[in-house]
């Protein structure tokens, strides 16, 4: 029992004695640490502060000044002030505003100063809680303010196309983008231009489908929407660029569905032989022998398989399905000393047909809007575009092949070898 009341009697002489006076030291105590800590100072180095001009002269601009009139470049400042405000600041909570009228039309360097400091943060006042600041001059390059069109290369599309399309070209292969900026990147950028890419993963088969309002028609024209027609200039903006060109809305990818087409006619076969090829017997003796990929019919040579035509669609093969031919091309120099290709006889009576066909017996509303020069070159290098990716397959779905050989006077067609 004496220990317990020696505790009790401990403890009242430490909490309830003079209570008063105890509580009014420890209320003191408290109120100077709040106040030597709320003076206390410190140095902070705050990196990537932006930096924005104000009052820019008409007709003028700085190296490195983006369109919202902040430089690409930031500056890193050494901040001194109070320490509970100081520590709590970043980059986001403050800019630096340069006046260009008052400051660099007098001097190239600007030394940055407290007033030159602009914060968002309301708890950071910079008159009151900033005692210095310190930081690298800045050194300014003024530059004429230009404005002007620059070509925009409108490049082949990356990515797989859509489930059961293939992809077939795009239009236009260029626009043209208004910009200001400095003179020499004005320049740099109109003497080599600048590229769009698009991505073919960016369309869903299904969207295709959607589009498509007549489940016969083999191309599908897919127009990119606004927010894939940009480009992204750091030496001018830190957002993309919409594309300014009136021809923008016409930017279209092309599919075709992925179909076989049969070949109406069949197709002759004809041998060619370089003028320069080494022979040691008249080029006119040399023939077309018989096998099994080859038939006889009045007197000419055609081929024997069924095949079908792939990657175009059926109004092109029906207009150029009885002038094409299988040429066999003997040039003994090189690897490839026998080979073939598939030419089309007359091909600018076919394109013009072609043209012809689509303009008056192809009703397709994608075309009405577009100027009728446009839609006419448009036409032309879609046509072009089928000749060049025109691919024959055999029944069984196989890329047509053969193999080559020469016999004396004869060049044999014969099956591939089996794989």
């Amino acid at each position: 029992m004496g220990v317990a009341e020696n505790m009790r009697s401990l403890i009242q002489r430490i909490f309830f004695n003079n209570w008063l006076r105890k509580l009014i030291s420890l209320i003191l105590s408290f109120v100077i640490w709040y106040m030597v800590y709320q003076s206390m100072t410190t140095t902070r180095t705050v990196a990537s502060v932006p930096i924005r001009i104000i009052n820019l002269p008409d007709g003028k601009t700085f190296q490195g000044m983006l369109a919202n009139g902040y430089l690409s470049r930031k500056v890193n400042l050494s901040l001194t002030g109070r320490k509970i405000v100081i520590e709590d600041v970043s980059p986001a909570d403050l800019e630096v505003v340069i006046d260009a009228t008052k400051e660099v039309m007098k001097s190239s360097t600007v030394q940055i100063e407290k007033r030159h400091l602009v914060s968002f943060n309301p708890n950071f006042n910079v008159g009151r809680h900033l005692a210095k600041i310190d930081a690298k001059p800045i050194h300014f390059k003024m530059l004429p303010l230009v404005e002007d069109l620059i070509p925009v290369h409108v490049m082949k599309p990356i990515g797989e196309a859509p489930r059961g399309f293939q992809f077939l070209d795009m239009w236009p292969y260029q626009l043209n983008l208004r910009v200001k900026g400095p003179e020499d990147v004005i320049t740099r950028l109109k003497t080599k231009g600048i590229k769009l890419n698009l991505n073919l993963a960016d369309v869903s088969s299904e969207k295709l489908e959607e589009m498509t309002y007549n489940k016969n028609k083999h191309v599908v024209s897919y127009f990119v929407p606004e927010e894939f027609k940009q480009v992204l200039l750091p030496e001018l903006s830190d957002k993309p660029i919409p594309m300014t060109d009136k021809d923008a809305k016409f930017l279209r990818i092309d599919f075709i569905r992925s179909k076989k087409i049969p070949i109406p006619f069949p197709i002759p076969v004809q041998l060619y032989v370089a003028p320069d090829c080494p022979l040691n017997i008249p080029s006119q003796s040399l023939y077309i022998g018989n096998s099994d990929m080859i038939q006889n019919m009045k007197g000419l040579k055609y081929l024997a398989p069924t095949v079908y035509a792939q990657g175009v669609s059926e109004l092109f093969i029906k207009i150029v399905a009885n002038m094409m031919t299988l040429s066999v091309n003997l040039n003994l120099h090189g690897d490839s000393q026998i080979s073939w290709s598939i030419q089309f006889i007359d091909s600018q009576q076919l394109e013009d047909r072609y043209i012809n066909a689509m303009l008056t017996e192809v009703k397709d509303i994608e075309l009405e809007g577009m100027n009728p020069r446009w839609r006419e070159e448009y036409l032309r290098n879609r046509f072009r575009n089928y000749m060049n990716r025109l691919e024959l397959i055999t029944e069984g779905d196989q890329p047509l092949d053969f193999r080559l050989e020469m016999k004396g006077k004869e060049i044999c067609l014969l099956p591939p070898e089996a794989k």
